[in-house]
């Protein structure tokens, strides 16, 4: 017999309803993840995170961190590579925004 099953029997409440699993999907959504819980069984959870939501908190993160006023973080999800573009420039910031912006829309489509 397995313990999950022994621990079954003792009564134990479903796992997705564990405040300690409740308490952590908060915090998840808390940081800006889109994220669902699935109960597989009364003892076992899968939570799956969105990566655009993933992508974005890195963002958020990083532009947070990154204290030089002129920058723009790319994230490519497709090479898995993270560009982080500083310039003394302003101006040269936004045309290299507007030029990865334009990627990532096309990528998308």
């Amino acid at each position: 017999m397995s313990d999950l099953s022994i621990e079954s029997k003792l009564g134990y409440k479903p796992i997705l309803q564990d405040t300690r699993v409740q308490a952590s999907l908060r915090r998840l959504k808390a940081m800006g993840l889109k994220v669902e819980a699935d109960e597989i069984d009364k003892d076992t959870v899968v939570i799956a995170v969105d990566m655009e939501s993933v992508d974005k908190y890195i963002e958020r993160t990083l532009y947070s961190n990154i204290t030089y006023p002129n920058k723009y973080i790319h994230l490519n999800s497709n090479t898995k590579t993270l560009l982080v573009f500083l310039s003394r420039s302003s101006k040269r910031i936004k045309e290299i925004s507007e030029k990865y912006s334009k990627i990532k829309r096309e990528a998308k489509i």
